[in-house]
């Protein structure tokens, strides 16, 4: 088996939605900054629009969605959110911009 990391990309706007293919599917992708919270949250569908996860908080250097069971949706990974190498303290709520900036966002799993 191999590990595979794909770079989920990232915008510098506060609302941001596309199509990406993980783990040989398409999955529409959303992150979206909430002011009340200073926080980003992602959200991901099926290409069909149904629901895998919603309004889930992107925290740097946790394994994000380890502990939701995605196998009937086609997922077996995990998102990892970390600095771009400007090893900064955390400056993600500063702004919307940071996650864009400061951050990268990967898909991470193993390839049967």
């Amino acid at each position: 088996m191999a590990t595979i990391t794909l770079e989920i990309p990232t915008y510098p706007e506060p609302y941001f939605q596309y199509t990406t293919v993980i783990e040989d599917s398409n999955k529409l992708i959303t992150l979206r900054w909430v002011d009340r919270t200073s926080s980003w949250y992602i959200d991901i569908k099926q290409e069909d629009l149904t629901p895998i996860v919603e309004g889930v908080r992107l925290v740097p250097y946790y394994p994000l969605l380890t502990d939701y069971a995605l196998t009937s949706a086609g997922m077996t990974g995990y998102f990892l959110l970390i600095d771009s190498g400007s090893y900064l303290s955390n400056k993600l709520g500063e702004n919307p911009e940071a996650l864009n900036q400061y951050y990268k966002l990967y898909y991470i799993y193993e390839e049967q």
